[in-house]
């Protein structure tokens, strides 16, 4: 049975991510995003394979979901998805810039029979939007991935192999890490 990721977010964080994948794996991308216009342009430029009405629809469908969308957005969505019907065994991370108040958050999860992983690449770009979405957008950079002390490394290897396409370099921090490492690249990068 054909497997199943679903964005929601389609900037060019998710939309880059959509299309890493699609280029790796024979999947169903499923896209969500608040603005209409996105997901039309999604759609267009091939990132996605069907937008959903509501992110309820997407994940009841998703094996892996990607909350692809600003911090204080992926706090309120993983609180959302606590009171949701997921997939048995789905995957579910972020792309946020902090880790660990989003692991917090997602403790909620823990009895849902899914399994959430942090995440972050470590790339962008000067432009936004799907429009701008690219396939190698990622590549060489650094992808860091935060999961708790009690997740299985299976589940860390799918999720590698779910965004292999990225091309990026997979390394494993602690929310706590992640969050002063990546405050220390933010200080470095303003001076």
């Amino acid at each position: 049975m054909k497997r199943t990721a679903f964005i929601i977010g389609l900037g060019l964080i998710g939309g880059s991510i959509a299309l890493a994948i699609r280029a790796e794996h024979d999947v169903t991308v499923l896209g969500y995003d608040i603005s209409q216009q996105q997901q039309k342009m999604a759609l267009s430029l091939k990132v996605i394979d069907k937008a959903v009405d509501s992110i309820e629809d997407g994940v009841k469908q998703a094996d892996l979901i990607v909350l692809a969308t600003p911090v204080l957005k992926t706090e309120e969505l993983i609180r959302e998805l606590c009171q949701l019907e997921m997939k048995r065994g789905a995957i579910i991370t972020d792309v946020g810039s902090t880790k660990k108040k989003i692991v917090e958050t997602a403790a909620c999860l823990e009895d849902k029979d899914v399994v959430f992983i942090g995440g972050h690449p470590m790339a962008g770009s000067h432009k936004s939007g799907v429009e701008a979405a690219r396939v190698h957008l990622f590549e060489n950079a650094f992808y860091i991935f935060t999961p708790v002390n009690q997740t299985d490394v299976r589940h860390i290897i799918q999720l590698q192999n779910w965004l292999k396409g990225t091309k990026a370099t997979f390394m494993e921090l602690t929310p706590e890490e992640h969050d002063r490492f990546a405050g220390l690249l933010a200080i470095f990068h303003i001076l």
